[in-house]
């Protein structure tokens, strides 16, 4: 019975080893997550930015546009530019919240599974513990 319970101890530290070197590699990943995260919230924050100087932009085009008819073909033109490049950048603003949602489910499922692992290490770290009651008691009945 001894042996058995060294040899599940031993098992057991094994098991808190490999889960222990699993979390670390999630926490890393976990980190290298937060910071692609955190690059997209920057690059939708620029975006958001230029899309507020594109429309302002567009809101002085218009007001030139009234004020100088005689223009009126090179502004249309240059309005049209802004509108293209709003739309891209939309488009990009649309891509990057997809993006945005898309790392946030999967940070969260990295909280989640290393709250997972962090458990289980828990679960065996108390069992290796107990095991080691176990043997105690073994020993000191001998």
């Amino acid at each position: 019975e001894l042996n058995e319970a060294m040899q599940r101890t031993g098992l057991l530290r094994q098991q808190v080893e490999v889960l222990e070197k699993q979390n670390g590699t999630l926490n890393d990943d976990l980190a290298k997550e937060r910071e692609e995260l955190e690059d997209l919230r920057i690059q939708t924050a620029q975006a958001e930015a230029t899309i507020k100087h594109l429309m302002e932009q567009k809101r002085r085009h218009d007001e030139a546009l009234s004020v100088y008819a005689a223009d009126k073909e090179e502004l249309d033109n240059r309005l049209a530019e802004s509108l293209t490049q709003i739309q891209a950048l939309d488009g990009a603003r649309q891509q990057l919240k997809t993006e945005l949602k898309a790392k946030a489910e999967e940070v969260a499922r990295h909280i989640k599974n290393e709250t997972a692992l962090r458990e289980r290490a828990d679960k065996l770290a108390s069992e290796a513990k107990e095991d080691r009651r176990e043997r105690e008691k073994a020993v000191a009945a001998m």
